[in-house]
């Protein structure tokens, strides 16, 4: 009888340790998920500002030609 418990609680130990590492294995591809989304977010802000810088100058330069 005492054999047979050891031996049921050192499977059940296992089986924890194996649903432990698991369950954490499942959840690695998406690690990186929430970085990708974030460089994605800084390089569209990136393209705005740059937009924006553009169409202030070409704004100057219709400014100037009206001027002449």
């Amino acid at each position: 009888m005492e054999v047979y418990l050891r031996g049921v609680s050192y499977k059940g130990k296992l089986l924890k340790l194996m649903n432990k590492y698991l369950s954490r294995l499942k959840w690695l591809p998406l690690q990186n998920r929430y970085e990708v989304y974030e460089s994605a977010l800084i390089a569209n802000k990136m393209l705005i500002k740059q937009n924006k810088k553009l169409q202030k100058e070409d704004i100057k330069k219709i400014r100037a030609r009206m001027r002449r």
